[in-house]
């Protein structure tokens, strides 16, 4: 099943219960769908939330509190409440210098945290005595622009990937706001005293050797990945006192996001328009290869050819962005027809990817593409 909109999509995040799908067209504004029905045909705009003055570059949907926090190249994040049939938004000044590059609430909805241009990751909280949400800085977030960021399921920690090469994890501790701080289930890998310190860097990590496209803590927490433009996949566990790292160097192209479906299994998707299935096997983690291989494709070539004219035709197809048969141009034999730029998790084996082609495909690892 899939939904196809006339833009290009370069983020999309559904509500609790998946009857109603948030997506930026790669504008300023933010679409809501209603897709209650399960017919993709059946689906309806019924929102359109207009307030950034740039494109947006993160929509997270918290599934805690119902309410929507985006960011934009604006340098402004808003957060959308829902009040009758109608969302409000609230302006949250991030107090920084360049664009904000991405946005994630913590699992239980009272923060979330945004990537920014500027070095630094605003720690936004609501402050009661204020009325307003409070943007509290990690200064020294890294050398470069951050470009992906994710919480810990504990809502202490958030792991943040940037242009620098390097993934790290901080401390978002904010007292007044979290419960006390524990750090017992890691071990020792994380220091106690400076888990409690907000901002520390608890963990830094150089294995890539190009910029960091995504990065995600795993559902218990004691398990991350984070993907490279240097088409590597590097996934870690804290275990014995340690933030041990296994690095995966793909064939393909690299990978632009990352998502754990459970503590052994995770997808990836990018510059290949096709998600790809990773497993650990209690050893080490292995790629089982891509998800779509083009057989139910009604692109994909019906006659055996060299393997220069494959990749030619490759070649041929990756320079047309892959434009569709329609258009005049020539087809990928693959459900996407250009590169994968987001991956919402629906459950343990169910999966959302969003593309710049302008679909949302829905994944089930129990079929076969």
């Amino acid at each position: 099943m899939e939904a196809s909109f006339q833009s290009s999509i370069n983020v999309h995040a559904w509500n609790k219960d998946h009857s109603e799908l948030a997506i930026s067209p790669n504008t300023r504004d933010v679409w809501i769908y209603s897709a209650k029905d399960s017919k993709v045909a059946g689906w309806k705009k019924i929102h359109d939330l207009v307030g950034h003055q740039m494109r947006v570059t993160g929509i997270d949907w918290s599934h805690e509190t119902n309410a929507i926090a985006t960011s934009s190249h604006d340098r402004n994040a808003y957060v959308w409440t829902k009040q009758a049939d109608t969302w409000k938004p609230t302006l949250v000044v991030l107090r920084i210098g360049r664009a904000a590059t991405c946005c994630k609430w913590s699992p239980n909805g009272m923060k979330f945290a945004v990537g920014s241009g500027s070095k630094q990751i605003p720690v936004c909280h609501y402050e009661e005595s204020q009325d307003m949400w409070v943007a509290k800085m990690i200064k020294k977030a890294g050398k470069s622009s951050i470009l992906s960021i994710d919480w810990s399921p504990n809502n202490m920690f958030i792991i943040a990937g940037g242009s620098d090469f390097k993934c790290r994890i901080f401390s978002a501790y904010v007292p007044g706001v979290d419960s006390e701080c524990k750090v017992d289930d890691y071990g020792g890998a994380i220091d106690a005293k400076s888990a409690q310190k907000f901002g520390s860097n608890l963990a830094e990590f150089d294995q890539s050797k190009g910029w960091i496209e995504s990065c995600v803590f795993s559902p218990s927490g004691m398990g991350f990945a984070f993907t490279g433009h240097d088409s590597t996949i590097h996934f870690g566990r804290f275990d014995e006192g340690n933030a041990d790292v296994q690095t995966v160097q793909r064939s393909e192209l690299p990978l632009s996001c990352v998502a754990f479906l459970t503590d052994t299994i995770a997808v990836g998707a990018g510059y290949d328009c096709v998600p790809v299935l990773y497993e650990f096997d209690g050893k080490e983690w292995v790629e089982k290869g891509p998800i779509d291989t083009g057989a139910k494709s009604k692109a994909a070539p019906k006659k055996k050819e060299s393997a220069f004219g494959g990749a030619f035709a490759k070649f041929q197809n990756a320079s047309k962005y892959g434009s569709d048969a329609k258009s005049g141009g020539a087809a990928l034999p693959y459900r996407h027809q250009n590169m994968i730029n987001d991956i919402d998790v629906y459950d343990d084996d169910k999966f959302t990817t969003s593309s710049v082609d302008g679909r949302v495909l829905f994944w089930d690892l129990k079929q076969k593409y």
